[in-house]
């Protein structure tokens, strides 16, 4: 009789080098733990299935997805994923880079609207992250404000990580079917609602824009107190235009919000790159950098894509376009004798080439000049070299005062087997939502003081607007 699943305790060791430390959260799906390696000596997050959802082989397969994918892209603005595995008991777990910081959501509860360079710089970032996946074939189809978590670099700056590819759809894969409808609603592309199966790219553009559009004005542009109403918002609604809540913000930036909304794909920016060429001057400069990674990979995919896979496979040119080839090693005429004297054959004079001459002259004269100049400055008093003009420095977030004492542990037993949340809160997903996160308040940059947020909500959370709805 095999195991029955269930969560670990704290203090218990899976896969005999993680050693649980605490809860961090749970949603309908998944919980997540902070856990110690007892190998490497340092923190990691582990993300695991809930029991009654460790039995469904469809979402196993998603979650094990959800590695796959991961572990294709390199990038710093994705979180890693160290290690997954089938524990004895049969429940598969997922090792993540443990972060701290907290999600863009928190961010705004806690600060409301961000400064136009902020959010745009936040975006661009998490554009590169997206660029990349959909440079290896990936959807993420998720994007949102709580799935772009807020940490730093070494050097203070802030930094943004995407989380939660468990619902992204690799162009072969087959995993979603077509009676599936997954996502959130309010980020939801119109036709990811109608076959989340049959979306592309254009969809994560779609998203980004109602990210966008949050953090620049705190609000939604579709909304609705069911699911249902969001949906007719999404699809037959109009929005209120960003220009009429932000009438301050740059024209072009207003309609590069606008064209991410547009129902029509067709009529969207066609790839991440274009939209980021669109945002690059309303960011940070250091975003710039951003943006030409961003151009370099696509490029990449799309050199890819033109190449063929197989060079053996080329087709060789018609003999009409076929290049003769040059003898290597062309025969001397031994009929043609030359008078060394005279310098001639039987047909007439040889033609000397004076180019090698002419070649041998210019580089004495300008040996000659090189060695004029050196002595030259060899005796001239050393000038001053111009010292550059002093630029602003962009002020570096100041870290908030440290947040209160963690709350007491949470046992796992008492996760309610199977509970689902009231509606229109959280409710189930076909994959638990875990960005792997250390408690903390979010960055806060010295030109945006605001109100303090509350300690961050760990990385097990399930988004509150998540859902999986099969349509029969």
């Amino acid at each position: 009789m095999a195991e029955p699943i269930e969560l670990p305790k704290i203090g218990e060791l899976l896969a005999e080098k993680y050693r649980v430390s605490r809860l961090l959260g749970s949603g309908g799906m998944g919980a997540v733990y902070q856990a110690h390696h007892e190998i490497l000596d340092k923190e990691v997050a582990i993300k695991l299935l809930l029991p009654h959802v460790a039995e469904s082989q469809v979402a196993v397969t998603r979650f094990l997805n959800e590695a796959k994918a991961v572990a294709r892209l390199s990038n710093e603005h994705v979180a890693a994923v160290l290690d997954v595995g089938m524990l004895p008991n049969g429940c598969a777990y997922m090792v993540l880079e443990y972060l701290e910081g907290c999600d863009l959501a928190q961010t705004l509860q806690a600060r409301g609207a961000l400064p136009m360079n902020e959010a745009v710089e936040y975006v661009i970032q998490a554009l590169e992250a997206v660029a990349q996946a959909h440079a290896v074939g990936i959807i993420h189809r998720d994007l949102k404000p709580a799935n772009l978590f807020l940490t730093r670099r070494a050097d203070g700056l802030p930094m943004i990580k995407v989380l939660d590819f468990g619902i992204s759809k690799a162009t072969t894969s087959d995993v979603t079917t077509t009676s599936t409808t997954i996502g959130s609603p309010a980020y939801m592309s119109p036709e990811q609602i109608k076959s989340a199966k049959h979306v592309d790219p254009r969809s994560d553009i779609w998203s980004i824009g109602v990210v966008l559009y949050q953090l620049l004005t705190n609000e939604q542009p579709f909304k609705g107190e069911q699911y249902g109403e969001i949906f007719f918002a999404v699809l037959k609604g109009a929005h209120t235009p960003l220009s009429a809540l932000k009438p301050e913000l740059p024209s072009p930036l207003s309609d590069a919000v606008g064209r991410c909304l547009e129902r029509d794909p067709n009529r969207r920016f066609q790839n991440v790159g274009e939209l980021a060429e669109a945002l690059k001057d309303y960011a940070f400069p250091e975003a710039k950098l951003c943006v030409e990674r961003i151009h370099r990979m696509l490029a990449i995919q799309k050199g890819a894509k033109e190449a063929p896979a197989d060079p053996s496979s080329w087709a060789p040119l018609p003999a009409a376009q076929q290049k003769p080839e040059a003898d290597p090693q062309p025969a001397i005429a031994s009929a043609t004798k030359v008078d060394p004297v005279q310098g001639t054959t039987p047909d007439g004079p040889v033609r000397r080439h004076r180019a090698p001459l002419y070649v041998a002259g210019a580089v004495g004269l300008a040996a000659v000049v090189g060695v004029v100049l050196v002595l030259g400055g060899a005796f001239s008093a050393p000038s001053e070299a111009p010292v550059p003009a002093p630029q602003a420095a962009r002020p570096v977030p100041k870290l908030l005062p440290p947040p209160p004492p963690p709350a007491p542990e949470v046992d796992s037993s008492q996760i309610v087997k199977g509970a689902e949340p009231p509606s229109p809160g959280p409710v189930d997903q076909d994959q638990p939502s875990a960005p792997e996160a250390k408690p903390s308040a979010p960055l806060k940059p010295d030109r945006a003081a605001k109100a303090q947020p509350k300690p961050a909500n760990h990385a097990g959370r399930a988004p509150a607007d998540d859902i999986l709805l099969d349509r029969h």
